[in-house]
């Protein structure tokens, strides 16, 4: 994601992304703003899905790393992993939460990607690993309201990462 991230020029911001209603500026606030979320969560406070994280074109790459910095910390913290936390789908142990951002990531890189026209930085085997995080959580949780949309065709000589983002709801064309 940093690496796309770092690909972004300023008349990239205000591009939309194929997710509706999100230019790439949207776009990286809510990973950024996601992030921080789930890091404040480990922290210690209670969850505030309305907390955004500011961002703008000239300081994005620094507030990413800050971001990821403090992610690092909260979730390096020896309890983050194995705590319950309550989320708007029930209680879920610190470890889901981190496999939940890592396929958060995984599926905005695509839509990121696909925005600026750029190859996603991620191997075969990689994005095979997130397919199979992404499956061990309930299609109640996944698809939430405001979550994943519903798994979407895929041809059968796609690539892993095609299927991983074809099973988070993106198309492929």
């Amino acid at each position: 994601m940093r690496e796309l991230i770092a690909g972004i020029w300023a008349d990239d911001w205000d591009r939309p992304t194929a997710l509706d209603g999100f230019a790439v500026s949207d776009l990286v606030e809510h990973v950024c703003s996601g992030v921080h979320q789930f890091s404040q969560l480990a922290a210690g406070h209670d969850l505030d899905l309305d907390a955004k994280v500011n961002v703008n074109v000239t300081g994005v790459v620094v507030r990413f790393d800050e971001i990821i910095a403090e992610s690092l910390i909260a979730w390096g913290e020896p309890s983050a992993l194995t705590n319950s936390y309550g989320m708007p789908w029930g209680q879920e142990l610190g470890e889901r939460l981190v496999a939940y951002l890592i396929i958060e990531t995984a599926g905005h890189a695509w839509d990121l990607g696909g925005a600026l026209g750029h190859e996603i930085p991620m191997s075969d085997a990689q994005a095979e690993a997130v397919l199979e995080v992404a499956r061990s959580f309930s299609e109640e949780t996944l698809r939430a309201p405001g979550m994943f949309a519903q798994e979407q065709p895929v041809a059968d000589d796609a690539t892993q990462l095609e299927e991983l983002v074809s099973f988070l709801g993106r198309k492929i064309s």
